[in-house]
């Protein structure tokens, strides 16, 4: 593609002369961290969560973690997802709970704690996928 010096010394100087644009703290933390997306499937449940060793993961504890989100329910099979802002090289430990649609149990997933460590470098969205263990 070919500019004339016109095109050129306006995109120079435009540049140079732009007002600062001033980003929300939200944007701002999510361009420095790493946005982690956890995907799983399994069967249908009434509650699914993603508990684990970080505040918005209850910190352990079942009832204070945030519901996942349903993304998808086909079948006999629902597919969640928990989209997290990590910063980069840090690494949490988390585990996957449920209860039961049609029996009211609870379960966690027998796998039991996991654990991911987000890279050192973002540039986009990461899915992770993790697999129920009955």
């Amino acid at each position: 593609m070919k500019f004339s010096t016109s095109t050129l010394a306006f995109l120079f100087l435009g540049a140079a002369t732009a007002a600062p644009v001033e980003v929300s703290s939200e944007v701002a933390e999510r361009a420095a961290n790493c946005v982690v997306k956890f995907n799983i499937t399994i069967g249908r449940s009434t509650s699914f969560k993603m508990v684990g060793s970080l505040p918005e993961l209850g910190n352990w504890n079942y009832d204070a973690a945030k519901e996942s989100t349903l993304e998808n329910a086909q079948f006999s099979y629902a597919y969640f997802s928990r989209e997290l802002n990590l910063a980069p090289g840090t690494t949490i430990r988390y585990k996957y709970g449920r209860v039961d649609a049609n029996t009211g149990q609870f379960a966690w997933d027998q796998t039991g704690e996991r654990s991911y460590t987000a890279p050192q470098t973002c540039t986009q969205t990461i899915f992770h996928v993790d697999s129920w263990k009955f």
